[in-house]
């Protein structure tokens, strides 16, 4: 009798044992899964950083290419102001040079009016020489004179050095042309000097 309870335990350890190891394993189990779990949430966190930094990263991209097409843009516009003032000075300096020469052109086209004709011919015929080739010279460096008789007064463009009562002028409208007035390009030259119908 005593043979067999001893043998009894002795075979109820050994089923204990593996009960011991079926909980062993159990338990190793459970941690390599939490490990693959956080293993896998750092993951999807490191993905979503990644998607994060990626979508701030094109905002600064877009917005580094409108800074960009602003500062183009600005240039841009810099050059051709510039090259307009580089044009209005050039056109000024030239605007000097000319309404120095109007004076002569005035006395040539008075010394050539039927009414002051000399008898010496050849020289009429020189002046007249003279006068082409100034008008010529004005007109190829883009100075024109502008027709003013009849016209309506215009401040821009006419300076009123008298007022009369004419009948064949409406009033406000040009009656005598005293000094023709001059155009370079589109700019004004000279006014023309004139004498305005009441």
């Amino acid at each position: 009798m005593t043979d067999k309870t001893n043998t009894a335990p002795a075979d109820d350890a050994p089923v204990e044992e593996k009960t011991e190891t079926k909980t062993s394993k159990s338990k190793t189990v459970k941690p390599k899964k939490s490990r693959r779990l956080s293993k896998t949430k750092k993951l999807e966190d490191r993905i979503q950083e990644l998607e994060e930094s990626l979508q701030t990263s094109g905002e600064a991209q877009q917005e580094l290419q409108q800074q960009l097409l602003r500062t183009l843009a600005d240039q841009e516009n810099l050059r051709k102001r510039m090259q307009r003032e580089q044009e209005s000075t050039g056109r000024r300096a030239q605007a000097e040079v000319f309404r120095q020469l109007l004076p002569i052109i005035d006395d040539i086209s008075r010394s050539v009016d039927p009414e002051h004709q000399t008898d010496d011919v050849a020289l009429l015929e020189g002046i007249r020489m003279i006068h082409q080739k100034l008008e010529k010279f004005l007109e190829q460096q883009g100075v024109s004179r502008f027709q003013s008789q009849g016209e309506e007064f215009d401040i821009d463009l006419h300076e009123a050095i008298a007022q009369m009562k004419r009948d064949d002028t409406p009033s406000g409208h040009v009656a005598e042309v005293y000094e023709e007035g001059f155009r370079l390009h589109d700019m004004i030259l000279r006014h023309a000097k004139v004498v305005v119908s009441e």
